[in-house]
């Protein structure tokens, strides 16, 4: 009891301190002076919902996947059959999708978030799955005319034992919400490798 009690208050102390941080960022300097109106302003801009989250839409719903793993060029994929579906989190700013299926004849299981980093003017991504310790983390675009993300992430070779650099395209292919997304390493730029194919069909009405 008390081992839990104290992960809790380490926790909630976390907490306090990320939010201390937080606010501790936006007074200093210049205008260490805000008032909480004025800090609450300064704040809106970041943490508002807008046109740029509104793209993820397009991309929501709950799906049939068909996952092709390429273990090397040239050579045929092994292929597994997954299914996902997408939610939201904290008031609509970031946009998850949940994974479910077997790879490699095992059960698995990952969670994407994608969201808009207003800061830095572009998407960000998470990846985590049940095969893996390692947080998968990327920035990219989105291109209207294409409908189409694109994303840079640096990923763990279990295999390799070592990081590489992926490439990771999310596009959509039917106005059914159909969506093909391709994971390619480009470690060596001269030498790219396309490593996944995944075929997303939507199977039900658009979820959250």
């Amino acid at each position: 009891m008390m081992k839990r009690t104290m992960v809790l208050g380490g926790s909630l102390a976390l907490a306090g301190l990320v939010i201390l941080a937080g606010h501790s960022v936006v007074r200093a300097g210049p205008d260490s002076r805000l008032d909480d109106n004025e800090l609450q302003e300064a704040l809106q801009k970041y943490n508002n919902a807008s046109k740029a989250h509104r793209v993820l839409k397009k991309f929501r719903g709950k799906y049939e996947q068909v996952a092709m793993w390429y273990n090397a060029p040239g050579k045929k994929p092994k292929e597994d059959k997954w299914t996902s579906a997408t939610g939201w989190l904290l008031n609509g700013l970031f946009m998850t999708q949940t994974v479910d299926g077997k790879w490699l004849g095992r059960d698995y299981d990952g969670l994407l978030t994608i969201g808009y980093d207003y800061g830095a003017e572009e998407y960000v991504m998470t990846w985590i799955d049940s095969y893996h310790t390692r947080l998968v983390e990327g920035r990219g675009t989105f291109e209207e005319d294409t409908e189409t993300f694109t994303f840079e992430c640096s990923f763990f070779d279990a295999i390799a034992d070592k990081d590489r650099t992926v490439k990771a395209v999310m596009k959509l292919v039917d106005r059914k919400g159909g969506c093909h997304i391709e994971l390619t390493d480009i470690t060596d730029p001269k030498k790219p490798f396309k490593f996944y194919e995944i075929d997303s069909k939507r199977r039900l009405r658009r979820g959250a």
